[in-house]
């Protein structure tokens, strides 16, 4: 439990500090509004931004995730405002109300843009159930993880819509839709569906584990639903359309994490579980084997 190493980065403050499989640590920046990556003595030796030309009230750079890839190319999220009709996107929604998306850019190891994804071309607004839609601000997708499988396709999770995306990563065509209010699958070995989940991420045997923080039933709707945030695995089988429980941990007792929060199963097997901000008495961190001790 001794601190090993340590950086300040005041005045700013980090988020989504990681190793990445290039050997950079990162962390997005606030005050500068980018990722900076550090080598192993924790120097600043790269930055990755958002695409030239977004920098504007249009697109906005996004603290959620940053993905670099072994040949230095790297995935992360932009925000799209638009002041478009938002009446277009249901009958509820202020007539002045600016409509807040997710955008997903890649680049290349040159740093050049290859592949970008709007949500705002796929998602209808409505499908945030939860969210308050007649505000002026419409922050209706909350893309939070970007992950991929060994073919490039991308896997989204949108915490707002309780739903995770596949979508081609050449074409930009959803390939199916887990969670929320367009659920594609049958959930198998459970009754409780996810909500307001992170940090999705594919296993090698083509398993998917997130946090499910459990605010609510994304699917079934049920009201007055148990708060209890849990790590969850799912067995995902495309031909059936199925989603099978395989693994859970809730911590003893129970704990409730509104937002945030995180999982990541290592390679020694074990699972280290961020438990994010909410009601759960400071709770941060759990390391679990995979016997659940």
């Amino acid at each position: 439990g001794n601190i090993l190493k340590s950086r300040k980065i005041s005045p700013s403050y980090g988020f989504d500090f990681k190793k990445q499989p290039n050997g950079f640590t990162t962390y997005y920046d606030y005050t500068a509004g980018k990722y900076y990556g550090l080598d192993t003595a924790w120097n600043v030796v790269d930055s990755f931004s958002i695409a030239d030309g977004y920098t504007n009230d249009s697109y906005q750079s996004d603290d959620h995730e940053l993905r670099v890839f072994q040949n230095g190319g790297y995935a992360l999220f932009a925000v799209t405002r638009t002041s478009l009709d938002p009446t277009q996107w249901g009958p509820d929604i202020d007539t002045v109300a600016v409509i807040q998306g997710s955008v997903i850019q890649i680049f290349d190891a040159a740093q050049n843009e290859i592949f970008e994804w709007r949500g705002v071309d796929h998602f209808e607004v409505a499908d945030a159930i939860h969210e308050n839609l007649e505000g002026v601000l419409i922050d209706y997708e909350h893309g939070n993880s970007i992950n991929f499988d060994s073919s490039g396709n991308i896997i989204l999770s949108n915490r707002n819509l309780s739903e995770i995306t596949k979508i081609d990563g050449q074409t930009g065509d959803i390939l199916w839709r887990f969670g929320g209010v367009h659920n594609q699958f049958t959930l198998l070995g459970d009754s409780v569906w996810f909500s307001y989940q992170h940090a999705a991420r594919l296993l090698p045997n083509g398993h998917l584990t997130l946090f499910d923080n459990a605010n609510f039933d994304s699917v079934i709707g049920t009201p007055g639903y148990i708060n209890e945030s849990r790590a969850v695995e799912y067995a995902i089988d495309t031909a059936a359309m199925t989603a099978t429980l395989v693994w859970q941990w809730h911590h003893s007792p129970e704990t409730f994490s509104q937002s945030m929060g995180y999982v990541e199963r290592m390679p020694n097997g074990n699972t280290l579980i961020g438990w994010g901000f909410g009601v759960n008495n400071g709770l941060a961190v759990t390391e679990v084997r995979p016997d659940n001790t």
